[in-house]
């Protein structure tokens, strides 16, 4: 693994993300590798910058050519990179104290994508929208939540004797909502 030794500019602190920056990125397996922190020209070359790990606990940033780029959903927010999952180690790394915020970097931001990588503006392109699984999770939730309101009122108020096998019932329900929540959590974008 290298370490590039040249700067770079990086979005300032609250900015809002612009062209693919934020979008998922992912291996040719499909692997989910991270996130396109910024997209930068450096000598008439596009690099698609990556953010990996969880910070600031563990994290690096890599660098890839924008050969390296195998397509670009703007449907569901993600870039799907033309590299293995062992190439992601091999790829070159930015240094964090090398980012420098506005002008005067090596590397420079590139804040509005070229005409040819820009989603289509017409109005029958897809593009980002709500999916049902946060309406579902919060659903199941509330049920599950609600079912065992009840049962538990039954269950102060009359004799319960096998009747508390009902209480699979919200508890299946609430399982249900957290299965359905953690992988919107993972796969933000994916459907259910």
């Amino acid at each position: 693994m290298a370490r590039a030794d040249w700067t770079y500019e990086v979005a300032p602190a609250g900015a809002p993300a612009s062209g693919l920056e934020e979008y998922r990125v992912e291996t040719t397996s499909g692997t989910h590798v991270g996130k396109v922190t910024v997209l930068l020209s450096r000598r008439d070359e596009l690099l698609v910058a990556v953010e990996r790990g969880t910070p600031p606990a563990t994290h690096d940033v890599r660098v890839f050519p924008w050969r390296d780029v195998a397509a670009v959903d703007h449907a569901a927010l993600r870039v799907r990179l033309n590299v293995s999952d062992e190439g992601i180690e091999q790829s070159l790394e930015l240094d964090p104290d090398k980012g420098i915020e506005g002008e005067g970097a090596d590397a420079s931001r590139i804040t509005e994508l070229p005409r040819e990588l820009r989603p289509s503006s017409s109005p029958a392109a897809p593009g980002p929208v709500d999916r049902p699984s946060t309406a579902l999770a919060l659903g199941l939730g509330l049920l599950g939540l609600f079912s065992l309101l009840v049962l538990a009122i039954a269950a102060i108020t009359v004799e319960f004797d096998w009747e508390f096998v009902l209480f699979v019932v919200p508890l299946s329900l609430l399982v249900g909502a957290a299965v359905v929540a953690y992988r919107l959590f993972r796969d933000p974008y994916d459907s259910v």
